[in-house]
């Protein structure tokens, strides 16, 4: 998860200031080839960051870059952890919370940008640099939602098959973390239950964000936030109304009473409690 967020910083960071040579943190630093190629490229940095999420925080390799960082940073530079799902007090026994810590909102994104500007393009224009963050900022914060990782609120999801609807109540705080998995297991398991849904298979289906009513791309598909709805279609489905995700969604709606889809999902062997809606 830090990785994949370090990745999306880093992109955008070029984007944001153009020309500024801008590097992740390779997966060998640890080496001690790595450990020494990294210092002579942060003793020219002008801006370390560090990627935080709940993945990190428990991780000892974490506070020893931390440590090269604050170290090593070239005179003058800023060391700068931005927090992804986490909150200060996530980090209050830690080291980090000794630096002045990036939120991944408006307010807390827009000053770290004028503080890089600052550092790595002194001569640019300050006015300019607000507007292209203005223009870019909606656009960063879509991104940063769909970097895969832990679930964070409960979401139903959705199996639309060409003729019924079967749905399911997914809990990411117990034993449905993992729900592309539980996923991959359930729909063989319905096939061969009582439901007799001999046309299922994952490669005719795709991932619907019923509640904005658009198609996902795969790894929005493990958007932490980005839906509390999302529903498995297959491609017959679509077709029957008319191809679009509007229609799929409302579709689904109207099938799903998700007044009472409250049934949690029990784990029962390699089986699953479900329920179903006939269209």
């Amino acid at each position: 998860m830090s990785r994949a967020f370090a990745e999306m910083l880093a992109a955008w960071l070029r984007e944001f200031v153009p020309g500024v040579a801008v590097e992740v943190v390779a997966e060998d630093f640890d080496t001690r080839p790595g450990v020494a190629g990294w210092i002579k490229r942060l003793q020219v940095a002008r801006v370390s960051v560090m990627c935080v999420t709940s993945d990190v925080i428990g991780q000892p390799w974490a506070y020893f870059l931390l440590g090269l960082m604050r170290r090593h940073t070239g005179a003058g530079g800023m060391v700068a952890p931005v927090f992804l799902d986490v909150a200060p007090e996530d980090v209050s026994p830690t080291p980090l919370h000794m630096f002045q810590a990036t939120r991944m909102n408006r307010s807390d994104v827009s000053l770290f940008a004028q503080q890089v500007e600052a550092l790595v393009a002194p001569n640019a224009d300050p006015a300019e640099g607000a507007q292209r963050f203005v223009e870019s900022w909606p656009d960063l914060w879509d991104r940063s939602r769909r970097i895969p990782g832990p679930t964070l609120e409960s979401f139903l999801l959705s199996i639309a098959l060409p003729h019924r609807v079967v749905w399911l109540r997914f809990d990411p705080s117990g034993a449905d973390s993992d729900w592309q998995g539980t996923v991959a297991r359930l729909l063989p398991a319905l096939a061969r239950g009582p439901f007799d849904l001999s046309d299922i298979e994952m490669g005719y289906y795709d991932c619907l964000d019923v509640d904005g009513q658009r198609w996902l791309e795969p790894p929005a598909v493990t958007s932490r936030v980005g839906t509390s709805h999302i529903a498995l279609v297959h491609r017959q489905f679509v077709e029957s109304q008319g191809g679009s995700a509007f229609s799929s969604a409302h579709a689904i709606l109207r099938a799903v009473d998700s007044s009472k889809a409250g049934l949690k999902v029990m784990p029962r062997g390699d089986d699953f409690v479900v329920a179903s809606e006939v269209m």
